[in-house]
């Protein structure tokens, strides 16, 4: 699979940043989306939030945006299995 990403100046800016205020570098998450969006993209890119940050919604500050280009027809894509979640306490 082949995704074309592009970045502003100021998207960089705030990755360096980023990484600067941790110490050692920055760790991003790439989402792959099945519709494309008003300019044609369908990857976004975004500095991974931590679990705290997640549960408490805060913003997500993306860093980039793309397309997927290529996919190998030959190839299979495999997809991480859902964490199964339950509703009840019913151990039947």
């Amino acid at each position: 699979m082949l995704i074309n990403q592009y970045r502003t100046i100021a998207q960089l800016e705030k990755l360096l940043v980023a990484a600067k205020q941790n110490g050692k570098g920055i760790s991003t998450t790439i989402s792959i989306n099945d519709k494309f969006d008003n300019y044609n993209n369908n990857v976004n890119e975004w500095i991974t939030q931590s679990k705290e940050e997640r549960e408490s919604k805060k913003e997500r500050s993306f860093v980039g945006n793309g397309k997927v280009i290529y996919i190998d027809p030959n190839k299979t894509i495999s997809v991480a299995p859902k964490k199964e979640s339950k509703t009840d306490d019913n151990p039947f």
